[in-house]
């Protein structure tokens, strides 16, 4: 498929948006992870029905309580913790797992591998309002 910019004639692969990179950072052990455009299976596209924020799949995948490695997916599990303080005391009066689904390989012209295939609340089909609230 072409597409013409403004100025200039630009040849554009027919999947190149799904696959075009949101955002990249490396997670706790340094591990590369891409943010993908995605589909309605994958990456960001197929996040966004769950209510999960860029910053709570980044902050899972960087601060997790477990990382569990299959092949080449990698899965990310923190909790998302919502405190109660009084003077000098907190506790915790909600608690819910975020989950973040990885594919580590391969690696892509942009040096990234494809990147988030999932991430939601384990237990909820949409994270409630204060998850995000607390994890971002």
């Amino acid at each position: 498929m072409f597409s013409r910019a403004t100025r200039t004639t630009q040849v554009v692969p027919a999947a190149s948006t799904d696959y075009r990179l949101i955002s990249g950072w490396t997670d706790n052990k340094a591990t590369r992870i891409g943010y993908r455009y995605g589909t309605t299976a994958w990456g960001w596209l197929h996040i966004q029905p769950h209510n999960v924020t860029n910053t709570m799949v980044k902050k899972t995948t960087q601060f997790p309580r477990s990382r569990t490695v299959s092949g080449t997916t990698i899965t990310y599990v923190t909790p998302a913790n919502e405190f109660t303080c009084w003077l000098t005391v907190c506790w915790i009066t909600r608690t819910m797992d975020v989950q973040v689904v990885v594919n580590s390989s391969p690696r892509l012209s942009d040096g990234y591998p494809k990147g988030v295939i999932s991430a939601y609340c384990v237990g909820a089909n949409v994270c409630p309002s204060w998850v995000v609230k607390v994890a971002g």
